[in-house]
């Protein structure tokens, strides 16, 4: 009787450890707190396309999706004033922007994940790119953030990606004050 007392309890403890992997979320990979950019005239950056994510299966470890990424770059974009529909031609950018890197720790207290992002910025008037260089960025999650690794793992993306557009949105916003 005791054994199966024993059993059960560990059936039911792995069971409570074990979580599936849920994608990252558009929200928490907006920076907070972005200072609108002051310029001029309005600005108008759209974000044209998007590449090189990945859809989370639930077994194995969260991911970022090319949407979810899209959707927290154009709020980013949005919430730094960059986004204003009533720029002249000349102020009309695209962004296309490429997920080549996004490392995934398998083990630890903390997860620290590294990101990299290819952003391309073209004028839309000429296509003359004004911008065109990969970002590296890296987030941290600890153990006191989330006890599951699956879960840790994806505030650790997150946190990568909020700190990628926000190092972004920091460089393109010089390149635009200095036009």
């Amino acid at each position: 009787m005791n054994s199966r007392i024993k059993i059960i309890a560990l059936i039911l403890a792995l069971n409570l450890l074990q979580a599936c992997a849920s994608a990252a979320r558009t929200d928490r990979m907006v920076p907070e707190n972005i200072m609108p950019v002051t310029t001029a005239q309005a600005i108008m950056l759209t974000v044209e396309s998007v590449g090189g994510g990945s859809e989370t299966n639930p077994m194995f470890s969260s991911q970022v999706g090319d949407e979810e990424f899209r959707q927290a770059l154009s709020k980013s974009l949005q919430a730094a004033g960059l986004s204003n529909p009533s720029a002249s031609a000349q102020n009309t950018f695209t962004v296309d922007a490429s997920l080549t890197g996004l490392s995934d720790p398998i083990i630890g207290f903390s997860f620290t994940v590294e990101s990299d992002v290819y952003y391309r910025v073209t004028r839309s008037s000429d296509s003359a790119d004004i911008f065109a260089e990969s970002i590296n960025a890296s987030g941290t999650a600890r153990a006191s953030e989330a006890f599951v690794g699956t879960e840790r793992l994806r505030i650790a993306k997150e946190y990568s990606i909020k700190e990628n557009i926000g190092a972004f949105i920091e460089r393109i916003a010089s390149i635009l004050t200095s036009q």
